[in-house]
């Protein structure tokens, strides 16, 4: 099979090969804005507050998708050497990937999200317990939990 006759623009018109078209049309032109501020909080000496916003804008085939992506950690500085997180961020991503394991190579093709498949969204929260141990040695424990939506 010879695929010199695609460009590099992901035109399938000339391809060798049929292209299901049901969920994206076969070229592909998107663009992606992205704005982010954060600030830290600080209520006393041992505890803090990281309030985070991450805005995305995704245009594509004639849509427009905004995502917010709030975030926020509460931190408890028990001891100097001794601290516990709780974080909560939603999370989005407007590309897909499609993977085939079933030839001899495995083949990934990342896709856009479209008018028919929207970006994949995802909810975190995480708790986390960090212990210095000596100046370079430190002990980390973290849980999360995360539920996808797609």
């Amino acid at each position: 099979m010879i695929l010199d006759d695609i460009d590099n623009q992901a035109d399938f018109e000339n391809a060798p090969f049929q292209v299901d078209e049901s969920y994206a049309p076969p070229l592909f032109k998107t663009q992606e804005v992205n704005f982010y501020v954060e600030d830290k909080i600080a209520i006393s000496d041992k505890f803090s507050l990281l309030a985070g916003l991450h805005l995305a804008a995704f245009f594509t085939d004639g849509e427009t998708y905004t995502i917010p992506q709030p975030r926020l950690q509460v931190k408890w500085q028990f001891t100097p050497t001794l601290n516990t997180a709780f974080s909560v961020s939603k999370m989005a991503q407007a590309l897909h990937i499609l993977s085939e394991t079933g030839g001899a190579l495995p083949n990934d093709l990342w896709v856009p999200s479209t008018r028919n498949v929207q970006p994949e969204t995802a909810l975190q929260a995480a708790w986390t317990t960090h212990f210095t141990i000596q100046k370079n040695w430190g002990l980390e424990i973290d849980v999360f939990y995360k539920k996808m939506n797609h």
